[in-house]
């Protein structure tokens, strides 16, 4: 029975990790993307030997971007798995098993 359980629990903390792991790839996709942009226009501003208004604002535009893609990424919910170490609990509990979730 304790195999089963930790099976069962091994495979939640695996889904769990996975979803992490998958957003901290995009957020990385997403930072190197950014930089590159950044990047090619600080090139042509340092090119132009001038920075314009626009250049400018363009690069801000692109960090906000940036900043608003990042903190909806970060702010996606990982899978609820409590309801499943709750029902675990109440069958050890009705059983007369201790619980240790």
């Amino acid at each position: 029975m304790a195999a089963g359980m930790l099976f069962i629990l091994s495979r939640q903390v695996n889904r769990k990790l996975k979803h992490k792991a998958t957003k901290h790839e995009k957020i990385s996709v997403l930072s190197q993307d950014l930089l590159q942009k950044i990047s090619g226009l600080i090139s042509k501003s340092l090119n132009d030997d001038e920075i314009s208004d626009e250049g400018f604002s363009l690069i801000l535009s692109e960090l906000d971007t940036f900043q608003e893609t990042k903190a909806k990424l970060r702010t996606t919910q990982t899978p609820k798995d409590d309801s499943l170490l709750q029902k675990i609990a109440l069958k050890k509990s009705q059983s007369g098993v201790k619980s240790c979730v």
